[in-house]
């Protein structure tokens, strides 16, 4: 239970409209102008079942029962037995799942008052859920709710310590009141099992949340706002069967997003992402438009961002000459995702390598994409195109200076931009706590759309779906 919420990835999505409008008003007011649908263009998607795997986990617990209370002592040891997991709850508005926890406790118990003793076998059945709502801010909490139910209040044996002939008139007695009481006491009974399993169910994720939240601020929120970078639309939606996040980084520059409709998953992965390319061109953008970088600064941004994906980065050598790039003021790193390709340029405004100044130069990198049993490969078509903007390869000629530059980046660059890169089946990461494998389902990228899908090996993929 105390690490279910942190394995369970949070994701967001929204709908726009218009209200109706009355046809019997004796004049109708101007219908008011439609606001134009706001697409994301990043799209992650978490299988239910994927979620509930992460979540699930069984426990058994063993306590010893020793209680003083009115009078009434009471020993003995209770066993208790829970299974976890979750479910999605479909919500448009925010990302909800329930926390779902059913167990079983046994007690066997021995109670005496005075000179009255008594052995009940008690079994408890019970569901508790919790409600864990998601958003841009991170998670919330309600209040679990927990139905008990008593399957069974057993009387072993009743005593009473008396000499004859009092005992069994004692006796008669005592069993005369315990009936009489029984009703009240399994309402007790019940009570106090669903009160006390709210309060440690609360107390368990109230901590675990508490930690995630500083955690999504600290190492996630926060940097990314202070660089500008967190999308300026982040909703999470659920349905019955995904959990899902929408994201929108919008154009530093003010221009209008106008990209392709949004592609098909195919099937039901466990995950799957969609970004379209303006995603990592308007990151870009963010972080290195007109901005200098000396050799080592550009190797740890590139190290930063991409070194998860392709390893670690190093474009500077032992005895190289002080490098530094000057990226240009709009596209300074374009990607574009066309007919099972990548297209990836780098933009450099003015270098200087030692004491020499350059001027403007592209490098660019294209890359064709094809899925393999567990994975994906990405091949480089050819060499990096090294050439100044505009040039025209066969009718332009390079400067001395211009070659010399020319060499220098393509040196450097094809340490990033190698031959081949190829994704095996991999792991999550080990704070998501899954030792799932996972295979590739779906690699597609075309009219500006790069689609990823992956599911639990050796899980089958169904047939198509759409998921949008």
């Amino acid at each position: 239970m105390k690490r279910t919420a942190c394995r369970i990835l949070v994701l967001a999505g929204t709908v726009l409209g218009t209200g109706p409008v009355r046809a019997d008003y004796p004049v109708v007011p101007a219908a008011p102008t439609a606001a134009a649908p706001v697409y994301p263009n990043l799209l992650i998607e978490v299988g239910a079942d994927f979620l509930n795997s992460l979540a699930h986990r069984t426990d058994s617990k063993s306590d010893t029962i020793n209680t003083n209370k009115e009078k009434i002592r009471t020993v003995g040891t209770q066993v208790t037995n829970i299974a976890v997991g979750v479910q999605t709850v479909p919500s448009a508005g925010y990302g909800h799942i329930d926390l779902v926890l059913t167990g079983v406790t046994n007690a066997h118990t021995d109670s005496q008052r005075g000179r009255v003793s008594l052995g009940n076998d008690v079994r408890i059945s019970y569901c508790s859920r919790k409600a864990i709502i998601f958003d841009e801010n991170g998670i919330r909490e309600l209040p679990a709710r927990t139905q008990p139910h008593l399957d069974m209040n057993h009387l072993r044996y009743l005593n009473a310590d008396f000499r004859f002939p009092i005992r069994p008139l004692v006796k008669r007695i005592a069993y005369r009141a315990y009936n009489k009481q029984k009703p009240q006491l399994n309402a007790g009974i019940v009570k106090d099992a669903g009160q006390q399993l709210s309060k440690q169910f609360n107390e368990e994720t109230d901590k675990q949340i508490k930690q995630i939240n500083e955690r999504y601020v600290k190492d996630f929120r926060a940097p990314m706002v202070e660089r500008g970078v967190f999308p300026q639309r982040l909703r999470i939606l659920t349905s019955e069967h995904q959990l899902g996040l929408r994201a929108l980084l919008n154009d530093p520059t003010g221009k209008p997003a106008a990209f392709s409709a949004v592609p098909d998953v195919l099937g039901w992965p466990d995950l799957a992402v969609r970004v379209e390319e303006s995603m990592p061109n308007n990151f870009a953008h963010v972080i290195f438009a007109g901005k200098t970088f000396t050799g080592e600064e550009l190797d740890d941004e590139f190290n930063r961002l991409i070194g998860p994906f392709i390893g670690a980065v190093k474009t500077i050598e032992s005895g190289d000459k002080p490098f530094t790039i000057t990226f240009a003021k709009e596209r300074p790193i374009e990607v574009r995702f066309y007919d099972q390709k990548f297209k990836i340029t780098i933009r450099g405004e003015e270098y200087t390598s030692g004491t020499n100044d350059f001027d403007a130069m592209d490098t660019t990198a294209i890359y064709k994409l094809r899925k393999t049993d567990t994975g994906l490969v990405a091949e480089r078509e050819g060499d990096l195109v090294v050439y100044p903007p505009g040039f025209r390869p066969g009718v332009d000629r390079l400067g001395a200076l211009d070659k010399s530059l020319q060499q220098l980046l393509d040196r450097k660059f094809a340490k990033v931009f190698k031959p081949v890169f190829e994704m095996k089946e991999f792991k999550l990461p080990e704070a998501v706590a899954s030792k799932d494998v996972f295979v590739t389902t779906q690699i597609a990228s075309d009219n500006g759309w790069l689609t990823l899908g992956w599911r639990r090996a050796p899980t089958q993929t169904p047939a198509v779906a759409n998921q949008r």
